[in-house]
């Protein structure tokens, strides 16, 4: 069992490997989708940036 755990980890691990690199290569060739990435990944992080930012949780409002 420990060996099945071993080789679904290791071929999870791969696909990952290669799937990063096929999309690293896409970017590198289509210099406007990296750009178009990079803004849209921006756009998210700042809009939970905010939302956590702007959150009443028990321990902040505890503070208040």
């Amino acid at each position: 069992m420990g060996l099945t755990q071993i080789a679904v980890g290791v071929a999870g691990n791969a696909f990952f490997i290669v799937t990063a690199g096929s999309v690293a290569g896409f970017f590198g060739r289509h210099p406007l989708w990296q750009r178009l990435h990079r803004y849209v990944m921006s756009t998210a992080l700042a809009g939970f940036a905010v939302k956590i930012a702007t959150e009443r949780t028990g321990a902040v409002a505890a503070l208040r």
